[in-house]
């Protein structure tokens, strides 16, 4: 594996018998299903790996919730690469797609994965057709197809960004925002991000 961060997945599944209406072809059900995904660091900011399942308690409203389901397998997220290509970045333009290049590269090869660069406007990496990849050739492209320049529309891109990975087959979901800079360019505010 390739994967820096552990994955830990606890789940608590609730479910309710059928309940059958006069028509004897309906079935109805309910449940309640919280996934939580955890990753622990230790105070140098490294990844703790197989951690057991006693080493975690989940409380809800003051009230101890039993974990039903823990694993620590490392499983494939959607990711999306939002990259700052204003024109405070030109220096830092080959350092940022070294970071993104290795970023993918210690990826799950299962990973959906895409990138939004962002200036004055938002641009998305891959081909129109492409919504997300695993292919690093394809992402490697997508890296380097703006230049840098302009100014910086960071909560545009972090909405556009928001918006694509929900569209994502995998669960698991994660932008990586690189910026140095202020927005000063933005349609939308601050707090549309949230």
């Amino acid at each position: 594996m390739r994967r820096i961060l552990p994955s830990l997945l606890l789940i608590s599944f609730v479910a309710s018998g059928p309940h059958v209406a006069a028509d004897p072809q309906v079935f109805r059900a309910e449940s309640e299903l919280v996934v939580l995904h955890v990753n622990v660091f230790d105070e140098r900011s490294d990844a703790v790996p197989e951690l057991p399942q006693t080493a975690f308690r989940v409380v809800d409203n003051g009230q101890p919730q039993e974990i039903t389901f823990f694993s620590s397998e490392d499983v494939p997220v959607a990711a999306g690469l939002i990259i700052d290509n204003s024109g405070s970045m030109i220096a830092r333009h080959r350092m940022v797609s070294a970071g993104g290049l290795a970023f993918i590269t210690a990826s799950h090869p299962e990973d959906e994965l895409f990138t939004i660069h962002f200036n004055d406007e938002v641009h998305y990496g891959l081909p129109d057709i492409v919504e997300f990849t695993n292919s690093e050739s394809l992402l490697r492209a997508a890296l380097v197809k703006y230049p840098a320049g302009g100014r910086t529309a960071l909560y545009d891109a972090v909405i556009a960004g928001l918006d694509h990975v929900e569209r994502a087959s995998h669960q698991k979901r994660v932008l990586v925002v690189l910026s140095d800079g202020k927005d000063n360019a933005s349609r939308h505010s601050e707090e549309e991000m949230f």
